[in-house]
């Protein structure tokens, strides 16, 4: 009943899938090898995510005053933790102490008078642990919605932007587990590291007085050593680590999916006999899995063992530096054990990144493949004017009854429309006009992969590279 006119040309046979491929979620099964990336593009996209939350309009008041907030409660925290067992270490001594009067009266006095300050200094301290978690956890969580949100209104949006990521030509593999699992762990992961920064940095400026009286030489070499080692650590075996985690979270993203791909389709499989096809599927991506974390245990037990190895020959460090004075009569054999305490809390403080490797290296290539995706969807949802490439224009219908000369409401107006699909050198059709009214029908047939489904793509604004203009109903009055 319309008139139409164009080509539908017959392409190569990969057409097809080509066609399928582009359409089918979850086409890449293999992840493309994840590139290298070094300490600095992972703090630049460490920032780029952070800034989502503490850079936006909405979301950044609300973000440093949960920050500041978290600071403070966990430096007096820390502060009081201190305190505190050095008050609590004395009043146990007291609790002794009252257990041997010889008067009974005034030893049970003692004893609850004791036992009453130590509930006091726990009914202090108690609610700043209580606090402390609920900001911890407060501020993850927070995080994670504002990032969630934005990703998501960029991903599911009305430019279909979560279709046009199933392209071949973007590598962005497992969009849902980014914006689901990848935020939550980076969100828990730095809220942790900014306890234990804090808890560190409180303990060093509380220990360093303490070892800079006894030995000032013995405080430079300590801090200067763990600003090496940990820079050594960073450098050698942080960015390996992260580079190995982003390939563990890709493969376990995509193992899981080729399950749920087995459950979902799980007739269909049955159906046709697909058993051997997905259980050599699944088991050729976990055996890449299984090669990475081989990989990356390899290279763990290296940092281990080299860290432990540092650490144990750094305790020797008082010693060596305290034994002369004590050779010569200016410190007695005691200073030793003082010192020993001292540096040994100090110099947990000062590696705590190198201990806390495990967790940054999660952190950062958590960090990077969130930022991976956000910039991805930014391609994505400014594609036709970045690219440059010729799009065929859309434009909507308005809702008439009918011209003045009384023909029917026009629904569909194809205008010399010529199609390329993704990732195609040659068009799928050609110059194809036709217009479409109510109560008109138009049937579209041939061969496969002649464009039938192509044509469809283009009209639904699926696939938009070629020339040439499509009149549509509004969406609202459309099955697509």
């Amino acid at each position: 009943d319309a008139e139409a006119h164009g080509s539908f040309t017959k392409r190569a046979s990969t057409m097809s899938a080509i066609e399928l491929d582009a359409v089918k979620p979850g086409a890449k099964e293999q992840p493309s090898a994840e590139k290298f990336v070094g300490w600095a593009e992972t703090l630049r996209s460490t920032w780029s995510v952070a800034k989502i939350f503490f850079g936006s309009r909405l979301s950044r008041c609300k973000a440093r005053t949960l920050l500041v907030v978290l600071c403070v409660v966990l430096m007096a925290e820390t502060a009081v933790a201190r305190a505190e067992a050095a008050y609590c270490s004395k009043m146990f001594g007291q609790v002794y102490n009252s257990l041997v009067l010889p008067d009974k009266v005034a030893a049970k006095e003692a004893f609850n008078r004791v036992l009453s300050r130590i509930a006091i200094a726990f009914a202090i301290y108690l609610p700043l642990v209580a606090a402390q978690e609920w900001l911890v956890g407060a501020f993850s969580i927070e995080w994670r919605r504002c990032i969630t949100r934005k990703l998501l209104k960029a991903y599911i949006d009305r430019n279909q932007t979560y279709y046009r990521m199933q392209s071949p030509d973007c590598n962005i593999d497992n969009p849902d587990q980014r914006i689901g699992q990848d935020v939550a762990e980076f969100t828990k992961n730095t809220a942790k590291l900014v306890g234990t920064l804090v808890d560190s940095g409180m303990k060093v400026g509380l220990m360093s007085g303490l070892i800079i009286a006894i030995s000032e030489s013995m405080f430079l070499y300590m801090a200067g050593g763990s600003l090496v080692f940990t820079i050594l650590v960073l450098k050698i075996f942080g960015g390996r680590l992260m580079h190995l985690m982003r390939q563990v979270l890709s493969q376990e993203a995509t193992f899981r999916f080729a399950l749920i791909r087995v459950r979902e389709h799980a007739e269909s499989i049955a159906f046709f006999g697909g058993a051997p096809f997905e259980l050599a599927r699944c088991t050729r991506v976990f055996d890449g899995l299984v090669r990475t974390l081989y990989r990356r245990l390899l290279v763990w037990t290296v940092f281990t063992g080299g860290q432990k190895s540092v650490i144990a020959f750094a305790h020797f460090l008082p010693a060596l530096m305290i034994g002369p004075a004590i050779l010569r009569g200016d410190e007695n054999v005691g200073a030793i054990a003082t010192v020993g305490s001292l540096f040994g809390i100090l110099l947990d403080s000062l590696t705590a990144i190198v201990a806390d490797l495990e967790q940054i290296s999660s952190l950062g290539a958590q960090a990077v493949r969130v930022d991976q995706l956000r910039r991805q969807l930014l391609v994505l949802q400014g594609a036709q004017a970045a690219q440059g490439t010729r799009v065929i224009a859309m434009r909507e219908l308005p809702a008439v009854a009918g011209s003045s000369g009384g023909e029917p409401e026009v629904r569909l107006r194809l205008d010399a429309v010529t199609l390329w699909p993704p990732c195609c050198p040659v068009p799928t059709v050609s110059d194809v006009s036709f217009t479409l009214r109510a109560g008109e029908a138009l049937l579209v047939c041939g061969e496969s992969g002649i464009g039938k489904s192509s044509l469809l793509r283009a009209v639904g604004g699926l696939w938009a590279r070629g020339e040439g203009s499509i009149a549509r109903a509004k969406v609202e009055r459309s099955f697509f």
